[in-house]
């Protein structure tokens, strides 16, 4: 079957289509990708196919702490050798996954679902903050480490949280600036995560 004849295919074009669509793949990638796809055998597409629906149907998030999962908890929140007196704060879920990968945080974490930006339309209402605020309030959490990305919607949202928690007497940190300007957690490597974590400055 050549390229010349499947790229006029209105199936291939499909596969094109649905590919180039993803975060940051192009059409060049996302022709690779599709020609991936169709030189599969069929039981590897249907095993390809059936994870997408898989993923679909049974990924949720955290009652607790917005990781992404498959049950009521997250395997983190689930896990009694985690301390749970320190709780690190991120943006997405892709964030605990990069934390997670450098072993060096034995806490558990919250997600916020975002960062505020009002022009947007990012609000407070639409991040977890409540529901942080919630745990501190329940829980025996003595730090909070407000791990987000160093911009003016980072720094903003790491400002409104630590205003937030001033009552309850906990410590609230962040990562020294280690990480770059700009940067964010998915983009800053593993040995400069762990000296940023290591080391961490109080909000003032």
């Amino acid at each position: 079957m050549g390229y010349n004849n499947l790229i006029k295919n209105i199936y291939f074009e499909d596969l094109v289509h649905h590919f180039s669509s993803l975060p940051g793949v192009g059409k060049k990638s996302a022709k690779i990708m599709a020609n991936y796809i169709v030189n599969l055998d069929k039981e590897k597409a249907t095993q390809f196919s059936k994870a997408i629906i898989n993923a679909k149907d049974y990924l949720r998030f955290c009652d607790k702490c917005f990781n992404l999962t498959d049950s009521k908890l997250c395997s983190i929140c689930s896990d009694q050798s985690r301390d749970s007196s320190i709780v690190m704060v991120v943006e997405t879920y892709k964030d605990i996954q990069i934390i997670e990968s450098a072993t060096f945080f034995d806490g558990v974490f919250h997600v916020l679902g975002g960062l505020l930006n009002p022009l947007e339309g990012v609000t407070i209402s639409k991040l977890k903050i409540d529901q942080l605020i919630s745990r501190v309030n329940n829980e025996d959490i003595e730090e909070v480490i407000v791990a987000l990305p160093s911009s003016l919607e980072g720094d903003s949202t790491a400002l409104y949280i630590s205003e937030s928690l001033k009552p309850f007497n906990i410590n609230v940190t962040r990562p020294v600036r280690g990480i770059p300007i700009g940067s964010d957690i998915e983009h800053t490597d593993e040995i400069t995560l762990r000296e940023a974590f290591a080391k961490r400055d109080n909000f003032e």
